[in-house]
């Protein structure tokens, strides 16, 4: 009798276990909704270029490859970003082509690191077209660790091939979800009953 109560109290404790975790599993997705003092991009920089932009064929509408002037940070900047001195970059060359060709940074601002990069659109009749590229940005202690990023950027071309370029950027970080105290502990709690167990049955 005893041992059937025991096998019936270690089954019910798995169950419980079980419960617990996938409580905690479903509850994660639900945390951008309890994120902890972030509402929005956790920062976000515009950027303008004061230089000369060009593109590989002189036309941005068929170009495979483009080149950003002097890219220079603009007052439009939030959250990480803000009161940061204004920012100028050199000449910045990427193939879309090739995902990891876009980088960008100094000691100051940190540094950008493209992994992938996306058409968003393209349209000869204005003159436009633009990009979406993910990737990644670091600043020495402040943020060690790559941390995902995207710069959309925007070419405008008004008079056709041959014409002059210019051209405007947003760098942002996407909202990272930091889960909140509750659903944390729920996980906790359910690996600490899965860890009791085991030790139950040693």
């Amino acid at each position: 009798m005893a041992t059937v109560l025991s096998s019936v109290f270690r089954g019910l404790g798995r169950l419980m276990a079980a419960a617990v975790l996938c409580l905690a599993v479903w509850a994660l997705p639900a945390a951008h909704a309890g994120m902890i003092g972030v509402d929005g991009p956790i920062g976000s920089q515009g950027f303008t270029d004061f230089g000369v932009a060009a593109a590989n064929t002189d036309d941005i509408n068929d170009a495979t490859a483009f080149t950003i002037g002097t890219m220079v940070s603009t007052d439009d900047s939030h959250g990480y970003f803000a009161g940061l001195p204004e920012q100028v970059f050199a000449p910045i060359t990427f193939l879309i082509s090739n995902p990891l060709s876009l980088q960008f940074g100094n000691t100051e601002f940190g540094s950008f690191a493209s992994t992938t990069i996306r058409q968003l659109s393209n349209d000869p009749l204005v003159g436009s077209r633009s990009f979406f590229v993910e990737g990644t940005y670091t600043k020495g202690p402040l943020v060690p660790n790559p941390a995902l990023a995207n710069f959309t950027i925007s070419f405008n071309q008004n008079s056709g091939a041959g014409a002059s370029i210019t051209n405007n950027a947003t760098l942002d970080f996407p909202i990272q979800p930091v889960p909140e105290p509750a659903t944390l502990a729920l996980a906790l709690a359910g690996l600490t009953t899965v860890a009791l167990l085991r030790r139950h049955r040693r």
